[in-house]
């Protein structure tokens, strides 16, 4: 009986080890996850982020399950930093961020293959600012963050795949808000995010438009102020959408733009902050949400899928 018994213990933990083993390898759970469409590669690339307390350098692709993408040289670990995509050039390019030893300013690009550090001059240290590809102008723009001090940056800046320009715009300087191009209005669109200046938080409810030179704010009022939320536009709706983030607690709702004015969608998605990862599937057509953080600050990796209301496959 006790050869028996060893033999279908043996016999159960060789099971469990195939099923551990068969299941599909993704990204650890991490905090505001920095995920950016590539339509060339048909699908959303990941890079780094912080992952139990560790920064992180690894590439991912997901088009529907994961993939990790090995690479014979990578940007340094990171988290914080910010992606786009240049449909032009068909390359991700990817800034700053928290690394290691502090804030970082360098500049690299992926085209599927390989990363590559750009050496240019580029902008001041910062992390948790947003950089996002205006199609119009085939630039992609950065806005914002936090420097070395803690305190919210006002600056804007243009990459255009080989170098950076500085703007001279007049916009509150602010970390943690949302951006996302609208295709059918043909500018950048940012919504809230807070300001801090010498300790002092300012938590924001405006929306500002930026349509190559300057950014306008405009008088759409709707969402309450939050921060870590997320944005994208959606051409099946052709409306840039809002998701979620943080205002004395963890937000659901669902907003969307319409003639320049936010309308309410929904109040209950699945309620997160943490910037989730939000972006437009071209294969699918729908809009995909990944990770964030939940109500005890706990990393997410579910995926949810809009078609007119939140819903899990």
């Amino acid at each position: 009986m006790k050869t028996i018994s060893h033999t279908l213990f043996y016999m159960g933990v060789m099971l469990l080890c195939a099923v551990v083993q068969a299941q599909p390898p993704e990204p650890s759970p991490r905090n505001q996850p920095v995920m950016v469409y590539a339509d060339h590669l048909g699908g959303a690339l990941l890079f780094g982020g912080l992952s139990n307390g560790k920064r992180m350098n690894d590439t991912w692709l997901w088009n529907g399950s994961w993939r990790q993408l090995e690479t014979e040289q990578a940007p340094p670990a990171r988290s914080g930093h910010a992606m786009s995509y240049d449909t032009l050039r068909k390359k991700v390019v990817l800034f700053g961020g928290r690394g290691e030893n502090g804030l970082l300013n360098d500049t690299w690009t992926f085209d599927g293959k390989e990363w590559k550090q750009v050496k240019t001059k580029a902008p001041p240290v910062r992390q948790s600012h947003r950089l996002v590809y205006d199609q119009s102008r085939r630039r992609s723009v950065l806005f914002g963050g936090s420097d070395a001090d803690r305190n919210s940056l006002s600056d804007t800046w243009l990459f255009n795949g080989r170098g950076w320009e500085a703007l001279e715009t007049e916009i509150p300087g602010r970390l943690q808000h949302a951006m996302s191009y609208d295709l059918k209005r043909k500018s950048i669109v940012l919504f809230g995010g807070f300001s801090r200046l010498d300790g002092q938080k300012t938590v924001l409810s405006d929306t500002w438009e930026f349509k190559g030179k300057t950014w306008r704010k405009m008088r759409a009022e709707g969402p309450v102020g939050r921060d870590h939320h997320a944005m994208a536009f959606d051409p099946v709706t052709r409306s840039t959408l809002l998701f979620g983030g943080y205002r004395e607690g963890y937000l659901g709702d669902t907003w969307q733009m319409v003639k320049g004015a936010w309308r309410l969608i929904s109040q209950n998605g699945p309620a997160r902050a943490g910037k989730p990862a939000l972006f437009y599937d071209n294969v699918t057509e729908q809009l995909i949400l990944y990770g964030g953080w939940d109500r005890t600050n706990k990393p997410l990796t579910d995926f949810w899928y809009f078609r007119g209301k939140w819903m899990q496959d």
